[in-house]
């Protein structure tokens, strides 16, 4: 028998809307009988035929609805992009393909010993988190899961509805927006996710944090967590975009005092 992970699998939308600015959540039912192993963190390679072609990239599940079928994925719409565009465009019965079964569901990668559970994403990276933190307060985890995102402006925030659903449901649950460039009205936090870890990682040694998103914010989190003596396998990450990022060592050895309790760096 042909290994099922290797054909490319029929899928229909089901729901395909806008859940910040530029970013898209489309949901695929599919409707045959192969398996159905799917969870929030793994990644499955979608193939679209578009205006330019026939075009294929990597996704990754954001949720996976096993009693229905239909896997749900959140991206950032490229306007100059050769699959996203045609992707956002599909309308409900629209048709797309979907093949493979790659990396670890996140839920696999969380220490099972943790006992407090931080993700941290960039703008669409928060989607694998959302869906990792619903499928877990649904199945009735009880540990605090604190999950933090961070975007350039408010109208980039995602997802808004489901994150005050799910902190309105059972379940120790938090979210934290911090906006970079934000307006003169936006009352929460301002910076960069690494200007903040400390405030939401105050027990360090307690933690696993995922991290998902931009590499500059996943290479310069994951260096300082593990400087700051967070062993390895309590830091799991997955990148989005600019794979080439390198940590800034300064700005390293800067949060990685600080989330030991240390006070910063004095400026150069």
């Amino acid at each position: 028998m042909t290994d099922w992970t290797s054909s490319w699998r029929r899928a229909e939308v089901v729901e395909n809307r806008p859940v910040a600015r530029g970013t898209q959540l489309t949901a695929l039912r599919l409707p045959d009988n192969l398996p159905f192993p799917f969870a929030p963190g793994h990644v499955v390679a979608l193939r679209l035929m578009t205006p330019a072609g026939l075009h294929r990239h990597p996704y990754t599940v954001c949720g996976a609805d096993e009693a229905n079928r239909v896997l749900t994925f959140i991206y950032r719409v490229i306007p100059e992009g050769r699959l996203t565009p045609a992707f956002a465009a599909l309308p409900p019965g629209g048709a797309a393909e979907i093949s493979g079964l790659h990396h670890s569901p996140i839920h696999e990668e969380v220490d099972a010993e943790a006992q407090v559970i931080v993700g941290c994403g960039t703008s669409s990276g928060l989607g694998p988190l959302w869906g990792y933190a619903a499928r877990s307060l649904m199945e009735g985890e009880q540990r605090p899961i604190h999950l933090v995102v961070g975007v350039r402006e408010e109208a980039d925030l995602p997802l808004g509805p489901e994150l005050e659903a799910l902190a309105a449901g059972p379940g120790t649950f938090l979210c934290t927006p911090i906006v970079s460039r934000p307006s003169s009205s936006w009352a929460g936090l301002r910076g960069r996710i690494t200007d903040h870890a400390p405030a939401f990682l105050p027990r360090l040694q307690n933690t696993h944090v995922h991290l998902v998103g931009n590499m500059a914010m996943v290479k310069t989190m994951e260096a300082a967590l593990q400087a700051a003596g967070l062993p390895p396998h309590r830091v799991t990450k997955e990148g989005f975009f600019n794979w080439n990022a390198e940590a800034d060592p300064a700005v390293v050895a800067d949060l990685a005092r600080r989330l030991s309790g240390l006070p910063a760096s004095a400026p150069p």
